[in-house]
């Protein structure tokens, strides 16, 4: 089992009870980014027009995996971010049933903001109007 999924006082299928029910994807897809994403490409999105929220502006600095992929979800944004660990929690969300989560990018190292924001920025022209079309997959730039 994924070693950081859940605190002590949750069982598993307490944490996975944040990936179930409806979602709230809306018809413009925009992105979470984590903390260890350069941010600078969060505000090259920006000035784009891009929707973008960041793990910093939503209270979640060095939070558990589990509850950053939950707030994206909440928010209906993909998560964009650069830890491997999520590639492990993506399996164990899809492994649950009625599970989902709004799409994962995973960033390897070495991009430079403006090649990922350049990205980002063409996928959402890519998709428009189907922002849920990363949903349940992983997504690998760089």
């Amino acid at each position: 089992m994924y070693k950081i999924l859940y605190n002590r006082s949750m069982d598993a299928a307490d944490w996975l009870d944040r990936f179930r029910g409806p979602t709230s994807y809306g018809r413009a897809m925009g992105f979470y980014f984590d903390e260890n994403v350069d941010q600078n490409a969060a505000r090259r999105l920006r000035r784009r027009g891009v929707l973008v929220a960041t793990v910093e502006q939503q209270g979640q600095k060095s939070a558990p995996d589990t509850l950053i992929l939950a707030r994206a979800r909440a928010l209906g944004l993909v998560l964009v971010t650069s830890d491997v660990d999520f590639e492990a929690l993506h399996q164990e969300v899809l492994d649950g049933e009625g599970c989902t989560h709004p799409g994962i990018i995973l960033v390897r190292p070495g991009i430079s903001a403006g090649l990922l924001a350049e990205r980002l920025e063409r996928l959402t022209e890519k998709v428009e109007g189907m922002a849920d079309v990363l949903e349940n997959n992983l997504v690998t730039v760089g």
